[in-house]
């Protein structure tokens, strides 16, 4: 037979039942004016303790302390003044007792943070926040909780930066064969069939590490957030000291980007200062690229901040980089402007520049063009005597003589019948020498020199 001691319901000592109650009734129930059993502050898991001092080693449920209830053999009930001073000195005892234990076991604990946790061997990392481990002679992938790198494997997009940084420090730090320990929150399993644990190695919490090189940020999975806060904290360290994907010198991530838009300096030449439409239109040029450049990463710093990438930066990094990065923008739509105008004012002046020389070349045409025809005959003759002088400088053979005839007597003339008598006013004959270049004047009649 039991008694049943439940704190509050019975009242005091005068109002308690007697021995001799306890010896009519099979059970009886006596009062304790406040609950001081250490289960009545007992967690929500279901425990078992041995406590034999006070129930003569039999054991006692967790749940029935949670109720405030005690279970104590009938024997050894009495008036509830001497009930309560007793139960008082042994609840003190067990309340000793249990904090001895508790504090030990809290103290080893700390310890030994991983002590009580899941052991695994690595056999190899998928990328940087997935591994495959071997545990009870089965291979599990596990996901590493609390923690989102760069995507490296996703066949649906592309290899994002600082993922193969990522992937590759994971594989230093946790090689094939290395002993994990495996530590699980409320949810066990992702939808992809993944174990969803903190990894450990060496009592360190390698899912922070990842994040405090600046590699992977902080991130939550449905409720599991136990180890959410270390892993906060480690990515506000690589924030602050600008590593891994926080580096203003990593050129493909956010916050290099950023440095190397606002950082490259702004068009220095002054609008006034271009000499020329081509200098002019170089310069628009370039601060259209700038505006352009600066336009799409305001659309990145404008995005969902609980995607990659401005889920690796807090708010406060992010509207610092926005700010810096609208003001060079506008900057440089305020000088594109006074590019523009210059660029209009150049080509003013250069088709003013283009009328006058069109002009001046006509007016020097049309004041050259008469003495130039005058010139013309006056040269042409000139060019047609040179050939005139060449028929004397060519060998030309002489004409073949003609056949010596003699002459037709004038049968008016008085003295035609007389041998070698020839008018005076005839011509004398010629005998040319051999070659036909010179002659000698003949008499026609007797051939003779005359």
């Amino acid at each position: 037979m039991f008694t049943v001691l439940r704190p509050g319901s019975c009242g005091d000592a005068a109002n308690s039942p007697s021995h001799a109650d306890h010896a009519r009734a099979p059970r009886r129930e006596t009062c304790l004016d406040e609950c001081a059993f250490v289960g009545c502050h007992g967690h929500a898991r279901r425990n078992r303790y041995d406590i034999s001092w006070l129930t003569h080693s039999r054991a006692i449920d967790s749940d029935t302390a949670l109720r405030g209830q005690l279970i104590m053999p009938a024997s050894h009930a009495m008036s509830a003044r001497t009930a309560r001073g007793r139960l008082l000195k042994t609840t003190g005892a067990v309340v000793v007792a249990l904090a001895l234990v508790a504090g030990g076991g809290l103290a080893y604990a700390q310890a030994n943070p991983t002590a009580f946790m899941h052991g695994a061997t690595v056999d190899r990392v998928i990328d940087g926040d997935t591994i495959e481990v071997s545990q009870g002679g089965q291979t599990k992938r596990v996901r590493l909780l609390n923690v989102n790198t760069p995507e490296t494997v996703d066949p649906d997009k592309p290899v994002e930066c600082g993922g193969e940084e990522a992937s590759a420090w994971l594989k230093e730090h946790l090689p094939a064969g290395t002993n994990v320990k495996l530590d699980y929150d409320r949810e066990a399993q992702d939808n992809y069939g993944r174990d969803l644990a903190a990894v450990y190695k060496d009592g360190t919490l390698v899912n922070a590490e990842i994040a405090r090189h600046g590699l992977g940020a902080a991130m939550s999975v449905g409720p599991n957030v136990e180890h959410l806060r270390e892993v906060q904290d480690a990515q506000a360290e690589a924030e602050a000291d600008k590593v891994g994907l926080y580096s203003p010198t990593k050129g493909c991530s956010l916050a290099g980007q950023v440095n190397e838009f606002t950082s490259t300096p702004a068009e220095q030449t002054a609008p006034n200062d271009l000499a020329t439409t081509a200098d002019a239109d170089a310069a628009a040029a370039h601060l259209d690229s700038v505006i352009g450049l600066g336009t799409h990463l305001l659309t990145l710093l404008s995005a969902d901040r609980a995607v990659a990438p401005l889920s690796f930066y807090s708010d406060s990094a992010i509207e610092s980089m926005r700010q810096s990065v609208s003001t060079r923008v506008d900057a440089a739509r305020a000088r594109s402007g006074e590019v523009g105008a210059r660029q209009t004012t150049l080509r003013e002046q250069d088709a003013i520049q283009a009328r006058e020389q069109e002009a001046a070349d006509r007016a020097a045409h049309d004041t050259s063009g008469s003495p130039a025809l005058a010139s013309a005959p006056a040269s042409k003759p000139a060019q047609r005597s040179a050939p005139a002088k060449q028929p004397a400088q060519r060998q030309t053979p002489a004409p073949t003589p003609a056949p010596e005839t003699a002459p037709t007597p004038n049968p008016d003339n008085s003295s035609a019948g007389a041998p070698g008598k020839r008018p005076s006013t005839a011509a004398p004959c010629r005998k040319y020498a051999p070659g036909g270049k010179s002659f000698t004047y003949i008499d026609c009649v007797t051939k003779q020199p005359i």
